[in-house]
């Protein structure tokens, strides 16, 4: 498989080096195309990874070349201490020279399918297209301790293989309703980063890695991105089965 691992001692020295990463590869793209499209995530390794951006790399990349995007968003309000926007904006976009312009959040507060309808529209209008697949510069993506990652759980794994680029998902224990990129539109991204930090992400992580076992109910096991690179940035604690 098309992937790379990288281990970590501790999350600070993962979010530096995811950091690090982001930087290259956004110089990359804008010096080859003028600009680099990304899809953030939510969660606590996110947060590391955009404070360090924002403490260390406000004048070492160009911020106004850069189109954010989220990979899936809670239905709440952007001021909501759940909204995966709000806390992106709290730790990152407050803190960078960011236009407003290239800013396309979820609009969690409104109708979930009316916005999740509204957000393909927007990312079909903006992004390049290959075969009716918007195509990501960079995915940024979370593993969850039942490894779904984006909003794509278990419970609802046909989400990968659906032909829509956005759904509305639904928390299995919450019931919470969320906006999610489908698998589509995942792994036709050029990059996609899968950050995960934590023991009790480790035992889940060697169910995916095991290319033996048949886990048709892991979610990010079907992140594959064949035509594209994956990487993959694990701490120790949740490498430590690998």
């Amino acid at each position: 498989m098309n992937y790379e691992i990288k281990i970590f001692k501790n999350a600070k020295l993962l979010a530096e080096q995811l950091a690090k990463d982001f930087q290259s590869l956004s110089q990359k793209f804008i010096s080859y195309k003028g600009n680099f499209n990304v899809a953030l995530s939510g969660g606590n390794t996110p947060k590391l990874f955009f404070r360090e951006l924002a403490e260390n790399y406000r004048n070492k990349i160009e911020w106004s070349k850069i189109n954010f995007f989220w990979s899936d968003e809670r239905c709440v309000p952007p001021e909501d201490k759940e909204s995966n926007y709000g806390m992106a904006k709290i730790e990152l976009l407050d803190k960078v020279p960011v236009s407003k312009k290239n800013i396309f959040r979820v609009h969690g507060e409104g109708n979930p399918q009316i916005e999740s309808e509204k957000y393909s529209s927007a990312i079909q209008k903006i992004l390049p297209n290959d075969n009716g697949k918007p195509i990501f510069d960079l995915i940024i993506l979370g593993v969850g301790e039942d490894g779904h990652t984006a909003s794509i759980f278990p419970q609802n794994i046909e989400l990968i293989n659906s032909d829509k680029l956005c759904e509305v998902s639904e928390h299995p224990v919450t019931k919470q309703k969320r906006i999610t990129l489908t698998g589509k539109v995942l792994n036709s991204a050029r990059f996609i980063f899968i950050a995960a930090t934590g023991e009790t992400k480790a035992k889940k992580l060697k169910e995916v890695f095991n290319e033996r076992k048949n886990n048709a109910s892991i979610p990010v096991k079907f992140i594959k991105n064949e035509s594209g690179k994956l990487y993959w940035y694990l701490d120790r604690e949740a490498a430590k089965y690998l």
